[in-house]
Protein backbone atom coordinates (compact mmCIF):
# COMPACT_ATOMS: atom_id res chain seq x y z
CA UNK A 1 0.00 0.00 0.00
CA UNK A 2 3.05 2.30 0.54
CA UNK A 3 3.71 1.61 -2.93
CA UNK A 4 0.60 2.84 -3.67
CA UNK A 5 0.39 5.67 -2.12
CA UNK A 6 3.72 7.00 -3.05
CA UNK A 7 2.74 6.70 -6.47
CA UNK A 8 -0.21 9.07 -5.90
CA UNK A 9 1.70 11.68 -4.22
CA UNK A 10 4.15 11.74 -6.88
CA UNK A 11 1.85 12.19 -9.58
CA UNK A 12 0.27 14.73 -7.53
CA UNK A 13 3.29 16.56 -7.14
CA UNK A 14 3.86 16.46 -10.95
CA UNK A 15 0.09 17.33 -12.09
CA UNK A 16 0.53 20.66 -9.02
CA UNK A 17 3.90 21.26 -10.84
CA UNK A 18 2.77 20.97 -13.89
CA UNK A 19 -0.46 23.36 -13.03
CA UNK A 20 1.73 26.29 -11.48
CA UNK A 21 4.41 25.93 -13.66
CA UNK A 22 4.49 29.07 -16.47
CA UNK A 23 6.11 27.81 -19.90
CA UNK A 24 7.89 30.64 -21.33
CA UNK A 25 9.80 30.06 -24.85
CA UNK A 26 9.73 33.46 -25.89
CA UNK A 27 8.07 37.12 -26.47
CA UNK A 28 4.87 37.92 -27.61
CA UNK A 29 4.51 39.95 -30.73
CA UNK A 30 2.72 42.51 -28.95
CA UNK A 31 5.48 42.54 -26.54
CA UNK A 32 8.20 42.79 -28.97
CA UNK A 33 5.84 45.95 -30.76
CA UNK A 34 5.53 48.01 -27.37
CA UNK A 35 9.27 47.22 -26.47
CA UNK A 36 9.83 48.60 -29.70
CA UNK A 37 8.06 51.70 -29.44
CA UNK A 38 9.69 52.42 -25.86
CA UNK A 39 12.66 52.77 -27.32
CA UNK A 40 11.70 54.37 -30.42
CA UNK A 41 10.08 57.13 -28.44
CA UNK A 42 13.20 57.64 -26.17
CA UNK A 43 15.84 57.81 -29.36
CA UNK A 44 13.27 60.48 -30.19
CA UNK A 45 13.98 62.09 -27.00
CA UNK A 46 17.23 61.85 -26.72
CA UNK A 47 18.23 63.46 -29.84
CA UNK A 48 15.54 65.99 -29.87
CA UNK A 49 17.46 67.13 -26.69
CA UNK A 50 20.51 67.01 -29.02
CA UNK A 51 19.62 69.01 -31.58
CA UNK A 52 18.59 71.97 -28.79
CA UNK A 53 21.94 71.47 -27.15
CA UNK A 54 23.84 72.13 -30.13
CA UNK A 55 21.57 75.23 -31.80
CA UNK A 56 22.81 76.67 -27.79
CA UNK A 57 25.68 75.88 -28.31
CA UNK A 58 25.93 77.62 -31.60
CA UNK A 59 23.92 80.93 -30.57
CA UNK A 60 26.72 80.74 -27.26
CA UNK A 61 29.93 80.53 -29.61
CA UNK A 62 27.86 83.05 -32.10
CA UNK A 63 27.42 85.69 -28.89
CA UNK A 64 30.26 85.20 -27.38
CA UNK A 65 31.77 86.26 -31.03
CA UNK A 66 30.10 88.79 -31.56
CA UNK A 67 30.90 90.00 -27.96
CA UNK A 68 34.97 90.19 -28.44
CA UNK A 69 34.20 92.09 -31.57
CA UNK A 70 32.19 94.67 -30.29
CA UNK A 71 34.51 95.04 -26.93
CA UNK A 72 37.10 95.54 -29.20
CA UNK A 73 35.48 98.00 -31.37
CA UNK A 74 34.37 100.15 -28.06
CA UNK A 75 38.36 99.91 -26.93
CA UNK A 76 38.96 101.59 -30.46
CA UNK A 77 37.12 104.03 -30.31
CA UNK A 78 37.30 105.30 -26.77
CA UNK A 79 41.37 105.33 -27.10
CA UNK A 80 40.98 107.80 -29.49
CA UNK A 81 41.26 111.53 -28.61
CA UNK A 82 37.52 113.28 -27.76
CA UNK A 83 37.55 115.56 -31.25
CA UNK A 84 38.25 112.29 -33.03
CA UNK A 85 35.19 110.38 -32.04
CA UNK A 86 32.62 112.02 -34.95
CA UNK A 87 29.84 110.65 -36.91
CA UNK A 88 31.43 112.07 -39.92
CA UNK A 89 34.29 109.02 -39.86
CA UNK A 90 31.94 106.64 -41.39
CA UNK A 91 34.57 104.89 -42.53
CA UNK A 92 35.96 104.14 -39.34
CA UNK A 93 33.16 104.80 -36.80
CA UNK A 94 29.96 105.13 -38.24
CA UNK A 95 27.61 102.63 -40.19
CA UNK A 96 27.18 99.35 -40.45
CA UNK A 97 29.77 97.26 -41.97
CA UNK A 98 30.61 93.41 -41.96
CA UNK A 99 33.96 92.80 -40.03
CA UNK A 100 35.03 88.96 -40.10
CA UNK A 101 33.36 85.82 -40.88
CA UNK A 102 33.97 82.94 -38.04
CA UNK A 103 32.19 79.84 -37.94
CA UNK A 104 30.67 80.33 -41.62
CA UNK A 105 29.09 83.23 -39.77
CA UNK A 106 28.77 87.05 -41.01
CA UNK A 107 29.09 88.83 -37.75
CA UNK A 108 28.55 93.10 -38.20
CA UNK A 109 28.96 95.94 -36.25
CA UNK A 110 26.72 99.02 -35.84
CA UNK A 111 28.30 102.13 -34.10
CA UNK A 112 26.29 104.97 -33.30
CA UNK A 113 28.02 108.28 -31.48
CA UNK A 114 25.72 110.87 -29.99
CA UNK A 115 27.30 114.28 -29.48
CA UNK A 116 26.26 116.01 -26.12
CA UNK A 117 24.35 113.34 -24.20
CA UNK A 118 23.41 112.88 -21.47
CA UNK A 119 25.10 115.93 -20.66
CA UNK A 120 26.98 118.43 -22.42
CA UNK A 121 30.50 117.97 -23.97
CA UNK A 122 30.07 114.33 -23.48
CA UNK A 123 29.45 111.88 -25.97
CA UNK A 124 27.26 108.62 -26.08
CA UNK A 125 28.83 105.65 -27.89
CA UNK A 126 26.66 102.80 -28.98
CA UNK A 127 28.19 99.33 -30.49
CA UNK A 128 26.24 96.76 -31.53
CA UNK A 129 27.38 93.41 -32.94
CA UNK A 130 25.29 91.13 -34.77
CA UNK A 131 25.21 88.43 -36.58
CA UNK A 132 23.16 86.27 -39.83
CA UNK A 133 20.68 85.31 -40.14
CA UNK A 134 20.08 88.29 -38.17
CA UNK A 135 19.56 92.45 -38.29
CA UNK A 136 19.72 95.13 -35.85
CA UNK A 137 16.19 94.66 -34.55
CA UNK A 138 16.91 90.43 -33.78
CA UNK A 139 17.53 88.68 -30.71
CA UNK A 140 21.02 87.83 -32.70
CA UNK A 141 22.52 90.80 -30.95
CA UNK A 142 25.05 92.01 -28.38
CA UNK A 143 25.35 95.68 -27.56
CA UNK A 144 27.79 97.39 -25.58
CA UNK A 145 27.54 101.33 -24.29
CA UNK A 146 30.02 103.88 -23.15
CA UNK A 147 30.13 107.78 -22.43
CA UNK A 148 33.04 110.18 -23.20
CA UNK A 149 33.35 113.07 -21.45
CA UNK A 150 35.66 115.88 -22.70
Amino acid sequence: MEHGTDMRCKHKIKYLKEMFSIKVKGFSLIEVLVAMAVITIGIFAIMTMIMAVIKANAHSRNATTATALVQQKMEDIITLDYGSITTSNTNDLGGTYTTTTAFNVDFNLSISITEDTPVTNSKTIVVGGYWSPATTTSSHKVELSSIVAQ
